[in-house]
């Protein structure tokens, strides 16, 4: 079985912060409802910021992580050849 992602594991802690705080608003009494409003909001920038930090990670490592490196350029286009006597050298 394969292990979950980290985006996978981030989003369920960030549910269940914002359930527990949506909780509190049908369950507790008049000084509690939302206490958990500032909570709810610390996690997710955590898992937020923890989640593009892997990601900048992972786009560091390449798609794949692996690491190739070309030692040689090499040109798609086919040469375009160019009439010498059509480009102006500035004489009129």
């Amino acid at each position: 079985m394969e292990e979950p992602k980290d985006g996978a594991i981030y989003f369920a802690v960030m549910a269940f912060a914002n359930l527990a705080n949506i909780l509190t608003f049908y369950l507790c009494g008049p000084f509690m409802r939302g206490g958990l409003s500032t909570f709810a909001s610390g996690i997710s920038v955590t898992m937020i910021s923890r989640l593009m930090l892997n990601l900048h990670e992972n786009a560091n490592a390449g798609i794949y992580s692996t690491m190739t490196h070309n030692t040689h350029m090499e040109y798609i286009s086919p040469p375009v050849e160019i009439e010498l006597d059509t480009i102006r050298t500035g004489d009129t």
